[in-house]
């Protein structure tokens, strides 16, 4: 039995890896500048989350009115992670529903950061390219180019289309 041929060509997912392990030495480099300032706004939220939470504590202690429990319920109180949500027929505990709307929300957030760090290496690249050219010679055409320009027409046919529609409307009110 004959062996079958093996094909070289490298599937998309080792293309995308390729490309990525390319991309982190410039996206580390890009990044290393702000983390200084990002742990600064982060000790300044935790500051003032404490000092809220701080005057509240002294708030109750003190028996203020602006505290004040309105339900012996878990589930109908506010102000507690006791009790259930009652989605539709699910019942879930409300801590363990914050803590999965956490992760869906930081999950989406951070994927986002990868993508825009990876697009703006990739803008970054293709721009030290340009500058290296000489005066009035085209750039290469690249698969970041093609893509910019199918983007650029896309939103240009949907506006297009959103005002042909306006204008049907308008021409149809004027009738």
């Amino acid at each position: 039995m004959e062996l079958a041929l093996e094909d070289k060509t490298p599937s998309p997912l080792e293309r995308l890896r390729e490309l990525t392990a390319k991309a982190t030495p410039s996206i580390v480099a890009m990044t290393k500048p702000l983390i200084q300032p990002l742990g600064l706004a982060l000790g300044v939220c935790i500051a003032v989350v404490v000092v809220i939470m701080g005057a509240g504590l002294i708030l109750n202690l003190l028996g203020s009115p602006m505290i004040m429990v309105t339900t012996e319920n878990p589930t109908a109180s506010a102000v507690t992670p006791l009790g259930s949500i009652n989605l539709g027929g699910l019942i879930i505990n409300k801590t363990v529903f914050f803590i999965i709307l956490a992760v869906i929300v930081l999950g989406i957030t951070g994927g986002l950061a990868i993508l825009l760090a990876l697009t703006v290496n990739g803008v970054s690249q293709q721009v030290d390219e340009v500058k290296k050219l000489p005066a009035g010679v085209e750039p290469p055409d690249s698969p970041l180019v093609r893509f910019t320009n199918w983007v650029f027409r896309l939103i240009e046919f949907f506006l297009k289309w959103v005002d042909d529609i306006l204008e049907g409307a308008k021409h149809s009110v004027e009738r």
